[in-house]
């Protein structure tokens, strides 16, 4: 999730295991610790432009790696302006913080390395936004009142919150879910994966896309708190036909190491821009939760021998209109 969340939620936590007198220095160390695992954005390489996507993340979100971001955290905060404090407490609430950052965004989307080096798996569990106000605030608050009154409650009461919010959001998934078969049913199709996600900053919205055949299905569906929901039927697309062009192309070239990168990046939800063959785009995100048009891709270079894939960001266009067309969703 997004690096304010994330603190927020390391300082949170570290909060309920600090003593009164020391929890304004869990309440930093957390903060600090929670972030932490996000230094991996720094990995990147002008001449691989793919690197970045691999390795955001990767090895500093691993679970096992816990122990030794919170060590490394920890050893430069002592050294650089905390040599009066004792190591080992200072270690406690930077781990502990650390160790809330991966879980967190095991539950959005984006995919993580959970069980990294054992599995290269990105568990992506889908049940909240990437960003999502009614976990930042409650959070937040819960951080800002406990520091202030010196009272661990605020803290057990916004975690609590928030917890519950994570499992509506696990019960929002379920729900769409089976709305998504019962819509697949009606046209025919029988399902061969499918994936749900929430849209920005809500639990109600929806965006929904499954394979039939050799087609993806994007809509978007509307789930009420009490389960009632509307279906905003959005288009179909064709799969791009990742395994043909890898039996066609050398396993030494760029082309099929950038092209494996990517479709593993982006759960094979692949698909081609539909005025350049080159261009091969991630069909997970978009600016609204029915469309077909993706947020990003890359662009296979002309000689695959010569050179590595571009990653391209399209243009979003959010403005006034975009919010208007978001907002329909919800009438």
């Amino acid at each position: 999730m997004d690096p304010l969340t994330q603190g927020v939620l390391g300082s949170s936590v570290t909060q309920t295991t600090a003593s009164k007198k020391e929890i304004t220095l869990a309440t930093i160390m957390g903060c600090l610790g929670g972030m932490a695992a996000d230094l991996d954005i720094f990995i990147r390489s002008s001449s691989d432009p793919l690197l970045y996507i691999e390795f955001h993340r990767h090895f500093t979100h691993s679970l096992f790696f816990i122990p030794i971001g919170g060590a490394i955290i920890s050893f430069l905060l002592w050294i650089s302006c905390l040599r009066k404090r004792p190591f080992k407490k200072i270690y406690k609430y930077t781990t502990i913080g650390y160790a809330t950052h991966a879980l967190l965004d095991g539950c959005t989307s984006y995919g993580t390395l959970l069980l990294w080096p054992i599995s290269d798996h990105r568990f992506a569990w889908d049940s909240i936004s990437i960003i999502d106000p009614l976990v930042t605030i409650p959070l937040l608050l819960g951080t800002l009142l406990t520091v202030y009154l010196k009272n661990k409650k605020w803290a057990y009461f916004s975690l609590s919150f928030v917890a519950l919010y994570f499992v509506f959001g696990f019960v929002q998934n379920n729900r769409v879910k089976e709305q998504v078969y019962v819509l697949a049913k009606k046209r025919g199709h029988q399902i061969e994966r499918v994936r749900v996600t929430p849209s920005l900053a809500n639990l109600i919205v929806w965006r929904t896309f499954y394979q039939y055949e050799e087609d993806f299905y994007v809509d978007s569906i509307r789930m009420n708190f009490l389960g009632t929901s509307k279906v905003f039927e959005g288009g179909k697309v064709r799969r791009f036909n990742f395994e043909k062009i890898l039996n066609e192309v050398s396993r030494e070239s760029f082309l099929y190491k950038d092209l494996k990168r990517f479709s593993w990046f982006a759960d094979e939800w692949l698909i081609t821009h539909p005025n350049n063959a080159n261009l091969i785009m991630d069909l997970r995100y978009s600016s609204l939760p029915s469309s077909l048009k993706p947020l990003w891709g890359i662009e296979l270079p002309v000689e695959p021998e010569l050179g590595h894939a571009k990653y391209k960001v399209f243009p979003r266009n959010i403005n006034s209109e975009t919010l208007k067309d978001f907002l329909k969703f919800f009438d």
